[in-house]
C-alpha cells in the first residue's frame, strides 16, 4: 500500500471539502470511469517561466474539485478528527508527526480526538446546519455515518482523488486490498465512494485455555450448543486461578449492533436482503440467536456486563470463561490477562451452525 500516495489523497480533501462545508452543494454521483491518459508530448524547453499546466481530461464536477492533476496542495492545513484512544492514539499520533516532518508539499496534519465514536458522530452532524467552520476536513466515520454526512452534501466522493493519474492509486496497489474491504465505503445510493479503508474489525471469541483444561475440554466449542455446555460447566467449577472473589461467569456479553450480527451470521442469517432493501434478521436465524441468548441468561450461564470494557476485565480476572468481540481488543484482553489472573487464552471463530465459520468483518473509514 502507497501511503504517501493515500495521505496525499486525503490531503487534497483540505483543498475541497471547505468549499463543500461552506457552499453545502448537494451530493452527486461521480463517475467511477478513470480518466484517459493524458497525451505523451515531449520535454519543454527551458524557459524563464514554467509551463502551463497540460490539460486532463475531466470526469468529475471542477466545481467542486477543481483540476485535481493540477491542484497544488502545498501549505494546507488537514484537521482530522478521530476516536482512538490509549496505545492506537499513541501510535497514529506519531505516524501524523512523522508525516507533518517529512512531506514533500509542507502539509500539516492536526489530529484531534473527538471522543468515542458517537460522540464524533454528534458533533459533525450538530455542525452541518450551519456549516460551522469547526468542522474537520477528515474524520473517522462508519459507512452508514458516512452516508448521513453525504446526504446532507458535506461530503465529496473519492473516487475522482483515488482514480487521479497524479494521487490516485496504480491497478496493483488497489490490488495490494482485500477487495470487501474497498467495495464496504461504495455507498450504493449515490453510486460513490465517501470513505477509504485504514482497517478492518472481525469478531472473534476469546477463551481461557486452562480453565476449559480444568473443566475437561481439550479445545475450544465450535457449536452454539458446545459454548452453552462450557459456558454452565463454567458456572457450576469457577477458575481456579480467579483473581477475585464471586462465582463463576459462563459468558460475559456487552450489548452491541456487532455481536447481534455475528449471531446471525454464524447461523447462516442476514440482517439486511441482498439488494440492500429491507431488512430480513427478524427470520429464524434471528430469532434463534435472541431466544439462544435469553436461555442461556435464565440458566445463569450469561450475564451482561455491568460496566464499560466490563466484559475484558471479567475475562482478564479469570472470572468469566467468554467473551465475544472485535480483534481490535486483542492488546486490551492481553492487558487485562497480563496484569489480571494471568493465564493461558487465545480466539477462535464464534460458535456456528453453518457448515464453515461465518464472521462479521467491519470498520470505520
Amino acid at each position: 500500500m502507497n501511503v504517501r500516495k493515500l495521505v496525499a489523497v486525503l490531503a487534497i480533501l483540505a483543498l475541497t471539502l471547505p468549499l463543500v462545508v461552506s457552499c453545502g452543494p448537494k451530493a452527486t454521483p461521480v463517475s467511477t470511469e478513470a480518466p484517459a491518459a493524458a497525451p505523451t508530448e515531449a520535454p519543454p524547453e527551458a524557459t524563464e517561466s514554467p509551463p502551463e499546466p497540460t490539460p486532463v481530461p475531466l470526469t468529475y464536477d471542477v466545481d467542486i474539485y477543481g483540476e485535481i492533476e493540477n491542484l497544488d496542495p502545498s501549505g494546507q492545513t488537514v484537521v482530522y478528527w478521530y476516536q482512538h484512544t490509549r496505545s492506537r492514539e499513541e501510535l497514529m499520533l506519531s505516524m501524523i508527526d512523522e508525516f507533518n516532518r517529512t512531506n514533500e508539499w509542507g502539509i500539516t496534519v492536526q489530529g484531534e480526538s473527538q471522543g468515542g465514536y458517537d460522540d464524533l458522530y454528534t458533533k459533525i452532524v450538530a455542525g452541518i446546519p450551519a456549516r460551522d467552520a469547526q468542522l474537520p476536513e477528515m474524520a473517522v466515520a462508519y459507512q452508514n455515518q458516512a452516508a448521513t454526512y453525504a446526504v446532507q452534501g458535506v461530503l465529496v466522493a473519492l473516487d475522482p482523488y483515488v482514480e487521479s493519474e497524479k494521487w490516485g492509486y496504480t491497478e496493483e496497489e488497489l490490488n495490494d486490498f482485500f477487495p470487501i474491504a474497498l467495495v464496504a465505503d461504495i455507498l450504493p445510493q449515490f453510486e460513490a465512494r465517501y470513505g477509504w479503508p485504514p482497517y478492518k474489525s472481525m469478531e472473534v471469541m476469546y477463551y481461557n485455555e486452562d480453565w476449559l483444561a480444568e473443566l475437561g475440554y481439550d479445545g475450544p466449542p465450535e457449536t452454539w450448543e458446545e459454548f452453552k455446555e462450557m459456558a454452565c460447566a463454567a458456572v457450576e467449577q469457577p477458575f481456579s486461578g480467579a483473581t477475585v472473589e464471586g462465582p463463576g461467569l459462563g459468558y460475559v456479553y456487552s450489548i452491541d449492533a456487532s455481536r447481534f450480527a455475528t449471531f446471525v451470521f454464524s447461523r447462516g442469517g442476514n440482517i439486511i436482503n441482498e439488494d440492500g432493501t429491507g431488512y430480513v434478521f427478524n427470520d429464524a436465524a434471528g430469532l434463534e440467536a435472541l431466544t439462544f441468548l435469553q436461555d442461556m441468561v435464565a440458566d445463569g450461564c450469561a450475564v451482561e456486563q455491568t460496566e464499560k470494557y466490563g466484559d475484558q476485565s471479567d475475562f482478564g480476572a479469570g472470572r468469566s470463561l467468554f467473551t465475544i468481540s472485535s480483534i481490535s481488543g486483542l492488546p486490551y484482553y492481553e492487558s487485562v490477562v497480563d496484569e489480571g489472573a494471568g493465564f493461558k487464552w487465545s480466539v477462535n471463530p464464534p460458535p456456528h451452525s453453518t457448515a464453515a465459520p461465518r464472521l462479521n468483518i467491519y470498520g470505520a473509514s
